[in-house]
């Protein structure tokens, strides 16, 4: 249900990084712990670009990747999972 732009008519499109950063945030949520390569193969990104919005979440603390691995990550916004909807870009 992505709406196009169209500023006449006040209708948007969601800026495609957020709309990838809380689909990660969803994923990791549904399938932790799970890691970058994983996270890159199931959401459809590079894995340069899978890193980028991993590190991202986890410098704003919206993930915890494991001291033990680096490469899996825990979401810690449980409550956040089920109200978002998945969007596609």
């Amino acid at each position: 249900m992505e709406k196009q732009t169209n500023n006449n008519d006040g209708t948007y499109s969601p800026a495609k990084t957020v709309v990838k950063a809380l689909n990660i945030i969803e994923f990791i949520g549904q399938n932790q712990p799970v890691g970058v390569a994983e996270i890159s193969k199931a959401m459809n990104l590079t894995r340069a670009n899978a890193h980028r919005l991993v590190t991202t979440l986890e410098s704003l603390d919206f993930i915890d990747k494991s001291t033990i691995t680096n490469t899996r990550c825990r979401s810690k916004c449980t409550n956040w999972v089920a109200p978002f909807p998945s969007y596609t870009n």
